[in-house]
């Protein structure tokens, strides 16, 4: 099983800009469409929207609101050991 982590779009007030919405669409042509089944959200508005673009895009009709998914602060309590998870982890959290 792969993990595909991807960020929510430009936003302002918890909703998505113009510029949001194409990030939105750009981030499609990075994804390996093929093994994409269901995409988890933050309950955040500009979470739900970034994955209804992506979801429209690659035509997947699971998306599942996932309270336990919230602000990247608590990601830090991962433990993870692959290389590039942890170089992904420091470059995300350091954003």
């Amino acid at each position: 099983m792969k993990i595909c982590f991807v960020r929510h779009g430009d936003n302002i007030n918890d909703k998505l800009t113009k510029l949001g919405k194409l990030q939105s669409k750009i981030v499609c042509n990075d994804l390996n469409y093929e093994n994409i089944c269901k995409i988890y959200v933050s309950p955040k508005q500009r979470t739900i929207d970034t994955a209804k673009i992506i979801a429209k895009h690659l035509k997947i009709d699971n998306i599942e609101i996932c309270e336990d998914i919230t602000e990247r602060q608590q990601l830090r309590n991962l433990s993870v050991e692959n290389p590039e998870v942890v170089k992904y982890n420091e470059n995300y959290l350091t954003y």
